[in-house]
């Protein structure tokens, strides 16, 4: 027997692989879940409205584990949908490690950062790592503010490094002090 050199697949790429579902009409659904109830020993559990969505190896997850287990996915409920005017382009930038707290980087990224331009509504994504010292940090979400339309920010390992704070705040403390600071810049921190 010979043995293969392939490296396997990590598990992530296992988990995205997952078969997806087919938009399935009512009775086709009701059908799949009648029989995987039965499968299952899972007569008794109801699927959720939204199992509908759910893809046959999430439903078998679903009643095997007692209706307990539910796949993860990002609702969209809440999510605020941003409407731009007619006739403008949009363009996406990207930035990350930023590390403003060096004078150097800071001055760079002001003369760097592109102009508005006429007919465009711009949007940046910072991923990040801007700087430890929340006035800093300040004065960068408002410089991007001012630039583009849009700021969605994401805070980095440096955003929440709670080491200057003397009052032994935690990192998850830092979280919602910067997530307050995104809030009073008019930066989004949520999905949009």
């Amino acid at each position: 027997r010979r043995r293969s050199n392939a490296i396997p697949p990590p598990a992530w790429a296992t988990a995205v692989a997952l078969q997806m579902p087919q938009d399935r009409d009512g009775a086709a659904h009701a059908a799949l879940v009648q029989r995987l109830q039965v499968e299952h020993f899972a007569e008794d559990i109801e699927p959720p409205p939204e199992a509908r969505l759910w893809s046959q190896d999430e439903l078998t997850a679903f009643f095997e584990s007692g209706g307990e287990a539910r796949p993860l996915r990002c609702s969209t409920l809440d999510v605020q949908v941003v409407r731009m005017p007619s006739g403008r382009r949009v363009r996406a930038f990207l930035i990350s490690d930023m590390h403003c707290d060096h004078a150097q980087n800071l001055d760079w990224m002001r003369d760097h950062l592109p102009p508005r331009k006429p007919g465009c509504f711009d949007v940046v994504v910072c991923c990040g790592d801007v700087s430890d010292n929340l006035d800093i940090l300040r004065r960068v979400l408002v410089l991007l503010r001012s630039r583009f339309n849009e700021v969605l920010f994401t805070p980095g390992n440096h955003e929440l490094w709670a080491n200057r704070d003397p009052d032994g705040s935690t990192s998850l403390h830092r979280l919602e002090t910067v997530r307050q600071l995104c809030d009073t810049c008019g930066v989004r921190t949520d999905p949009v």
